[in-house]
């Protein structure tokens, strides 16, 4: 199995002189590939989108770590597959907003105590793949495709 990722800021964000607002990680856990990708919304009402992304793929590498790093596969299948309608999807999303909470926090931005967190200024989707000789866990959160290429060059979108 290979994994691959990549950012490129494009040109669009060249020309605004706007930062790439993507991340990508790939870390392996006792024999398990974690594969993260977030795409930034890059928007003008998303100006933190970079650093929301950043977040994303840290919170999911360490959230996939508790599971994985000392679980065989069968007990780290029946965990994924127990819980990812539901709680993993909602953990990662509460991880995601208190990192973003605390990167707020960081940089000194001010808060408007009379309305909710504006969770939107550092918008992202976020894509994830789990595998091993056993499995593989895809999720995504958002928009975006996740691609299954075989060695017959047969590929399965998600």
């Amino acid at each position: 199995m290979r994994a691959v990722a990549r950012s490129v800021r494009g040109a669009t964000h060249l020309k605004n002189e706007k930062p790439c607002q993507d991340a990508s990680e790939v870390r392996l856990y006792n024999g398990y590939t974690v594969s993260a990708v977030a795409d930034g919304h890059g928007s003008d009402s998303c100006p933190f989108s970079d650093e929301g992304s950043k977040a994303a793929v840290t919170v999911l590498h360490q959230f996939f770590s508790n599971i994985l790093i000392n679980a065989k596969h069968s007990d780290a299948y029946l965990t994924i597959d127990t819980n990812k309608e539901i709680w993993i999807p909602k953990q990662l999303e509460n991880l995601w907003k208190q990192r973003v909470r605390e990167i707020h926090k960081e940089k000194q931005r001010e808060l408007d105590e009379g309305l909710p967190f504006p969770y939107t200024l550092y918008g992202t989707t976020i894509l994830v793949v789990v595998q091993c000789e056993s499995f593989i866990f895809s999720l995504q959160l958002g928009d975006g495709d996740i691609v299954f290429i075989y060695d017959d060059h047969i590929a399965e979108w998600f």
